[in-house]
């Protein structure tokens, strides 16, 4: 073999080699990157020590820094809208519960205004049935009969169950009362109506 044989095969022995020996340190630094292990960073660290690559390496940094900073401020701004908003909301809950417990007091007190008119019509009714019954009792008794029982009767009841007479029947029973009785229920008839 010649020289340049011989030289050619030395430098193709040393590609072979170099080659190799990058290939598996490539290797290696992705298998270790993989694992989360940064091969890098003590250089890195050394070169934030030296000027010119520390502001080289500073500029990407102010950069994702300046970003990082602006996000954070725009998500504080979010947080803040949103913490106003809830505030907000809650306000008008509260204004809305009192609302309802207004509404819910004023419906009680109409419940209860109603329960008391039923009462009070209730207890109209049954006078007013008792009257009726009243009148028909007496429009059935003989006028002698009816115009003593009313003489005793309180003025109020007499004149209840007089108003409710048919006209003959009050004028039979007029007829028989005493004449003050008379003149006294024949008034407080006049005044009824």
């Amino acid at each position: 073999m010649s020289n340049d044989e011989k030289s050619f095969s030395k430098w193709q022995w040393f590609l072979i080699i170099f080659m190799t020996l990058l290939t598996t340190l490539i290797f290696i630094y992705f298998i270790l990157g993989k694992a989360g292990i940064d091969l890098f960073k003590p250089i890195k660290d050394h070169a934030k020590n030296i000027p010119v690559l520390s502001s080289m390496m500073n500029g990407s940094a102010n950069k994702e820094s300046n970003e990082i900073e602006s996000e954070m401020k725009r998500l504080e701004k979010e947080k803040e809208n949103l913490t106003k908003t809830v505030q907000e909301q809650e306000e008008m809950i509260q204004a809305l519960q009192k609302d309802v417990e207004i509404k819910e007091k004023e419906v009680q007190e109409l419940t209860q205004e109603i329960r008391s008119l039923q009462s009070k019509l209730e207890e109209t009714e049954m006078d007013q049935n008792t009257e009726i019954d009243l009148a028909s009792l007496y429009s059935e008794m003989s006028a002698k009969k009816a115009a003593e029982a009313i003489a005793l009767l309180p003025e109020s009841d007499a004149v209840n169950i007089l108003s409710s007479l048919k006209k003959d029947k009050l004028a039979q029973i007029l007829e028989k009362l005493e004449p003050e009785d008379r003149a006294k229920f024949t008034r407080l008839l006049a005044n009824e109506n």
